[in-house]
């Protein structure tokens, strides 16, 4: 299961997604709205695949909002095959625009 815990601190955004048998940060990035476009930071940590992931989450929410967002995201599920990391990335994606619509209150 992929869980999704999303703050707005003042006009900022915090969301952290992770999930599996291991929760944990295994990449955080940080996108800002610089009047135009997003500017994106990412970080990962060792060992870690969540990098492209915890972007493209920053990127669409930053874009949307047009606000600043960090996001943190690991996810661990053990001897995971590529089918199952396929299946959680796109399972992680609908939650993302099921969750965007909620916070920007659109029906």
């Amino acid at each position: 299961m992929i869980s999704y815990h999303i703050k707005q601190i003042g006009e900022d955004w915090l969301i952290s997604v992770y999930g599996g048998t291991k929760p944990h940060i295994g990449a955080v990035a940080i996108a800002y709205w610089d009047g135009q476009t997003e500017r994106l930071s990412a970080h990962e940590l060792p060992g870690h695949k969540e990098r492209e992931l915890a972007i493209e989450i920053a990127s669409v929410w930053c874009a949307a909002f047009r606000q600043t967002v960090t996001v943190t995201v690991g996810i661990h599920f053990p001897g995971a095959s590529k089918k199952l990391i396929q299946y959680i990335v796109e399972r992680t994606r609908e939650e993302l625009f099921i969750q965007l619509s909620k916070w920007k209150g659109d029906p």
